[in-house]
């Protein structure tokens, strides 16, 4: 029976159905079901909600909810970005001087590489708008974000939009200003999740204590 329990686990975790998975493996009394256990919850650490939640619990979780709900909204309008630059692409064709230069004698690979780039932003579309449909996952991503790393990543991507930018102006390099804007929106994008990571952390329920459950 026991044998037949961890082949029925494996196969679970093959498939990714790691609750299900977790729940048959604490009723196999053995080693190993102990170290699949453990590989387990640091794939997906275990989420649970108290029986009788107190009030900051409650506050908790919707704070939570309600930032879930805000990402899943910046994925769909970045979605709808990345459908507008492929058409960009696909119309103004504005890389195939470059890529002429580059590849001259190479027209075919120039002609799929500038094929290749509406494409891509299509896919990177479609896996935003998948994403956004995963509401157990953004939760957890939220609850593992460090609020130290994000204002690290936000102060250098804006020191390169003033590299970036400080470069084009002593240039005159007008097209410098379009990448600047992106790094600079990645900086206060960044800002901001770091002040959400920041009071979900003062809220008293950190991503290594008590996990509320997603609905």
């Amino acid at each position: 029976m026991s044998k037949q329990k961890m082949l029925a686990a494996r196969e679970l975790i093959q498939e990714k159905r790691y609750a299900e998975a977790r729940a048959l493996l604490k009723t196999v009394d053995n080693p190993t079901a102990s170290v699949w256990l453990k590989k387990l919850d640091e794939v997906e650490p275990p989420i649970v909600i108290s029986a009788t939640p107190t009030r900051d619990r409650l506050v908790y979780e919707t704070f939570l909810k309600q930032w879930a709900e805000v990402e899943k909204t910046i994925l769909l309008v970045g979605a709808f970005g990345l459908v507008l630059f492929a058409g960009y692409l696909a119309v103004a064709d504005p890389f195939r001087n470059s890529l002429t230069f580059l590849l001259f004698d190479k027209p075919e690979i120039r002609d799929a590489v500038i094929t290749s780039f509406p494409l891509l932003s299509i896919a990177l579309a479609m896996v935003a708008i998948w994403r956004s449909t995963q509401n157990r996952r953004i939760q957890q991503t939220l609850l593992k974000m460090n609020p130290g790393q994000l204002r690290a990543i936000a102060v250098k991507s804006m020191l390169l939009t003033f590299v970036w930018v400080g470069l084009g102006v002593m240039k005159s390099d007008q097209p410098r200003l379009p990448l600047g804007i992106c790094w600079a929106l990645i900086a206060i994008f960044h800002f901001w999740r770091a002040s959400k990571a920041a009071k979900l952390q003062s809220l008293g329920i950190t991503s290594n204590q008590d996990r509320i459950s997603p609905h």
